[in-house]
């Protein structure tokens, strides 16, 4: 499937020939971008387990959801 992407991109002139020095920038890009979301993952799970804790109280005999 991929290759007839290629194909039909090279066919429509859409591709082009990346250099190595744009590829390493690119992959550099890619993996900061994917540490920045693993880091945020993270976070939002620590904030979800947090959050889940402290999403339920029992007031008297009346639990409450919150």
């Amino acid at each position: 499937m991929a290759r007839q992407w290629t194909q039909q991109a090279r066919r429509d002139g859409h591709a082009r020939e990346h250099s190595p020095e744009d590829l390493v920038a690119e992959v550099a890009k890619l993996r900061r971008e994917n540490q920045e979301l693993r880091d945020t993952n993270e976070l939002l799970k620590a904030a979800s387990a947090f959050s889940h804790r402290n999403s339920t109280r029992n007031i008297g005999n009346d639990p409450v959801h919150r």
